[in-house]
């Protein structure tokens, strides 16, 4: 398991600084929170291109701003991309239609299927989601509003685990809250 510290151990020490320049009307935890959030991404995002498979953003608009910053460093950002496990420059594309176009266009089965890669490889690379991290992960923020799901048993779901939990499913409250949390 990768550590929180290792991830910004990684990215240059002068793309952080900018970070906390630009997070700055932030408090000092938020702000780490958000860029270690980002950096996550950032390298369950290079595993995947490793992989030779992308992806739709797995990450909320707070953290999609931080990547905005890093990108715009262009120096740094690439030397960041070059020591995560993938050893790629990770692109950045938007969609007008957001997350629903993605799931039309890819299907909802693999839209699926990433929704529980993103989440069994944060467990697998970072541990358990916390209160504060789901807060910025689309699939934790779906399945806990949506299937109303606790974190326990997301992260039960992320280890691998089969949880046995009645769902009454509304389809029209999933469409706004994907609408809701992945515009981008």
């Amino acid at each position: 398991m990768l550590a929180c510290k290792a991830v910004r151990d990684i990215a240059p020490a002068s793309l952080l600084s900018h970070l906390h320049k630009k997070l700055s009307h932030l408090t000092r935890v938020e702000q780490d929170i958000r860029i270690d959030e980002c950096l996550k991404f950032l390298f369950l995002a290079s595993v995947r291109l490793k992989g030779g498979e992308g992806a739709y953003i797995a990450v909320n608009q707070d953290i999609d701003e931080v990547w905005h910053e890093c990108i715009l460093q262009t120096r740094e950002y690439e030397s960041l991309c070059m020591a995560l496990p993938g050893k790629q420059f990770i692109h950045h594309s938007s969609s007008e239609e957001g997350y629903r176009g993605y799931v039309r266009d890819t299907g909802a089965s693999k839209a699926a299927d990433e929704h529980v890669w993103w989440l069994e490889n944060y467990y697998l690379h970072f541990g358990e989601h916390t209160r504060k991290s789901s807060e910025h992960w689309i699939s934790v923020i779906f399945l806990m509003k949506t299937l109303q799901l606790s974190l326990v048993e997301i992260n039960r779901i992320a280890r691998g685990e089969t949880i046995q939990k009645p769902v009454a499913y509304d389809v029209s409250q999933a469409e706004k809250t994907t609408a809701g949390i992945a515009n981008s």
